[in-house]
């Protein structure tokens, strides 16, 4: 299965139950974390190299997901 970012924001509901945030809220998150992003992590690595695979959309599902399933 992929979660895909274009593909799950589709569907509202699903993406409330799988993250735990509404579409809208994740809209504010990569608004405020893409320019940290940009500075911090693309500007800081000025080296030849391979390019991230997922996008900044993608990697933000990902932690959301493993915080909503994390054991304590």
């Amino acid at each position: 299965m992929s979660l895909r970012y274009e593909k799950v924001k589709k569907s509202p509901t699903v993406f409330l139950r799988l993250f735990g945030v509404t579409p809208h809220q994740f809209e504010k998150i990569i608004k405020e974390v893409a320019p940290l992003w940009d500075r911090e992590v693309l500007g800081a690595y000025k080296r030849p190299g391979r390019d991230f695979k997922l996008s900044l959309e993608d990697m933000v599902l990902l932690l959301l997901v493993y915080y909503r399933s994390y054991v304590s």
